[in-house]
């Protein structure tokens, strides 16, 4: 299992990059085209909370993620359900 894990990383850590580079790009550098459309967008309140109330509000929704603001941080987080067992924490870097 830690195997599927490690590779689940390493695919999850390639997305990550290839979304950092868009994000940094200059705006005169022309996007990859994607499948995806936005066909919707949600605003709710976020007070902070800490990582251990997020787990808490993970437990009780109908997602495999939960979006928070970090009480420590004040930054937004994720907490997600990994697969197998376990969760993990998606914090922005300093």
């Amino acid at each position: 299992m830690d195997d599927v894990d490690d590779e689940n990383d390493d695919e999850n850590d390639a997305a990550i990059d290839i979304a950092t580079d868009a994000a940094s790009a200059s705006s005169s550098v022309p996007l990859p085209e994607t499948p995806w459309t936005l066909v919707r967008k949600k605003t709710f309140p976020m007070p902070p909370i800490s990582v251990e109330e997020a787990l808490l509000c993970l437990e009780y929704i109908d997602h495999d993620f939960y979006v928070f603001r970090n009480k420590e941080s004040n930054e937004i987080n994720v907490v997600y359900k990994r697969e197998g067992s376990g969760v993990g924490l998606i914090e922005p870097e300093q």
